[in-house]
């Protein structure tokens, strides 16, 4: 790599490039550097990165410098990791969100097959199987009922019909 001692090291007019500041580092190195500014050098903190530009012939003839402010390099950091970190709720509230609706599913079809199994339950308990009428101990708990109600009257009317009573 051939350095030319000619090169103009001004940033600005009056600003002479420090000696070991990132741009001649990279001049003479032919190498990308990277240094952190403290705010004594410009008044402000900063990261600079200094890129080698070369000729046609491959001779090192100035330099790219980047610089971002130390402040503002964390801003966007955290910006970044923010974005990273909703991205992750999202992913982890869509995740647990199908795992919610798939228990609600569950819970559902728990209570409907409850329900029916209560339904057929009370169906067992109260209904005459071979009539499908209210067997004799749902007619008692309705009568016990009117009973303890003392402001109804009520009259019961018993028909036998060819002995079927006998069955109950």
């Amino acid at each position: 790599v051939q350095f030319n001692p000619n090169l103009d090291l001004w940033l600005n007019e009056g600003d002479v490039i420090p000696e070991g500041g990132a741009v001649l580092l990279a001049i003479k190195s032919d190498k990308i550097i990277i240094k952190d500014v403290p705010q004594e050098v410009y008044g402000v903190p900063f990261r600079s990165c200094a890129i080698p530009a070369h000729n046609k012939q491959g001779i090192v003839v100035g330099c790219i410098v980047i610089g971002i402010s130390l402040h503002k390099r964390n801003q966007l950091i955290n910006l970044l990791q923010d974005a990273s970190d909703r991205k992750n709720i999202a992913e982890l509230q869509r995740k647990y969100t199908f795992k919610l609706e798939e228990s609600n599913l569950k819970l559902k079809n728990e209570i409907k097959d409850r329900l029916l199994a209560e339904d057929k339950l009370f169906h067992f308990v109260y209904f005459d199987a071979l009539t499908k009428i209210y067997n004799k101990k749902k007619i008692l708990e309705e009568v016990n009922l009117l009973i303890d109600n003392k402001d109804e009257k009520f009259a019961i009317l018993f028909i036998d019909l060819d002995e079927i009573g006998r069955a109950h």
